[in-house]
């Protein structure tokens, strides 16, 4: 099982810069090998230059020689991953740009642009993991400009883009959320606010146009149902891609990625995993049920009851549940829920705020039930296979 990634997100820039599209890329001697600056289970990260481009670039590495083969398929997948979004769109908002590949000192690696403002975790930074904001909603809309609502959507939007290229990424949690900012966001409030990239693509499988039966015997990119590459405190119950409805797993670990960034409770990983363990086995994986149980009884927190109603504004509490259904071929689309009114009202300004009691909560406290969500498109109706070879429609 693939461990948590490190700190990937350090190594972008703090300022918003694109390279022109028509950008000549260099030959594979171009790149320019400098200090390491971060380390992960199968990859070190160096600081780079791409003919004379400012850069990061990644090489395979393993701690044990056991972990070599491992190491370097991780490393092949995130390759073949970065290509295919560099051949769809190289200029695309929802992903770091990648350079290409290139030789030096005997490895392999991967690059990516460095852009411009880069301070690698220093004071000031205006690029950082999205994980820093870990149940910390109020202070990552101070310091981005961004509501974890807001959020949510933009890390829907990413997942969206990266699906449809065929690739479920299987491995969506706060430490592969890249917040980049201009370099007036940092200091103004008036500047736009930060962009969310998502990073780390070593997990990712492709599924879109594999058969359901080259998927069951792991003829798929990554594919392997003996093997799960995901963090299990992020992960669905199911632990591994369905065969049939995979792009369902990215939209559990997008709903845990959503909680754990506006509720302190989860803010610590011994916390987010008691979560996990009380959902399952206190509340049947029912998300309204845990909320109910935490506001309900003779000891009510009332620290989390507030917070809980912020966190949880409007209809997002059956949003969220919908999401975190443990049938993956019950879970909303993405597509489905980018048109849901609490994300539309994502998309623009929050400044309005929650209200200090949403409805549902003062329902369910009061014993009346809590609202239905609307009905929404799930993968079972959108995408059960009428056929053994099947093309898949991410959303």
């Amino acid at each position: 099982m693939k461990q948590s990634a490190f700190p990937l997100a350090l190594l972008f820039a703090a300022r918003v810069h694109s390279l022109s599209p028509t950008l000549r890329l260099p030959s594979r001697a171009a790149l320019k090998v400098g200090s390491q600056v971060a380390a992960g289970q199968y990859g070190r990260i160096h600081l780079a230059e791409w003919d004379g481009v400012p850069a990061v670039a990644k090489r395979p590495y393993a701690a044990l020689a056991a972990d070599a083969a491992l190491a370097g398929e991780y490393f092949n997948v995130e390759r073949e991953v970065n290509e295919a979004i560099q051949r769809s769109s190289p200029e695309t908002e929802h992903f770091p740009r990648f350079l290409g590949c290139a030789s030096s000192g005997g490895d392999e690696w991967l690059v990516w642009e460095r852009l411009a403002g880069c301070c690698l975790g220093g004071e000031g930074e205006a690029a950082s993991e999205l994980a820093r904001y870990s149940g910390s909603g109020a202070k990552l809309e101070a310091d981005h400009g961004l509501s974890p609502r807001a959020a949510l959507r933009q890390l829907l939007e990413c997942a969206a883009a990266l699906h449809r290229l065929g690739y479920v990424h299987r491995d969506i949690k706060l430490e592969n959320c890249l917040l980049a900012s201009t370099a007036a966001s940092a200091t103004s409030s008036s500047a736009p606010p930060s962009s969310v990239k998502l990073i780390d693509m070593g997990s990712a499988a492709f599924v879109d146009g594999c058969t359901l039966l080259d998927r069951a015997r792991s003829r798929c990119t990554s594919l392997d149902p003996d093997r799960s590459p995901c963090s299990p405190l992020y992960a669905p119950p199911e632990q591994f891609a369905s065969p049939d409805f995979p792009f369902a797993f990215d939209v559990y670990c997008l709903g845990i990625s959503y909680l754990r960034l506006s509720l302190s409770c989860l803010k610590s990983d011994s916390q987010l995993e008691a979560f996990r363990i009380e959902l399952s086995s206190l509340a049947g994986g029912e998300l309204d049920r845990w909320v109910r149980a935490k506001l309900t009884g003779t000891a009510v927190d009332p620290t989390l009851a507030n917070e809980l109603s912020d966190a949880l504004p409007a209809d997002s509490l059956p949003l969220l549940a919908a999401m975190l259904r443990e049938d993956p071929a019950r879970r909303p689309t993405i597509d489905s829920l980018l048109e849901h009114p609490f994300l539309r009202a994502g998309a623009g300004s929050d400044a309005a705020g929650p209200a200090p009691r949403p409805a549902w909560l003062s329902r369910l406290l009061g014993g009346g039930g809590e609202d239905e969500c609307e009905v929404l498109p799930f993968y079972d109706s959108v995408e059960r296979p009428l056929a053994v070879r099947v093309r898949l429609r991410p959303p």
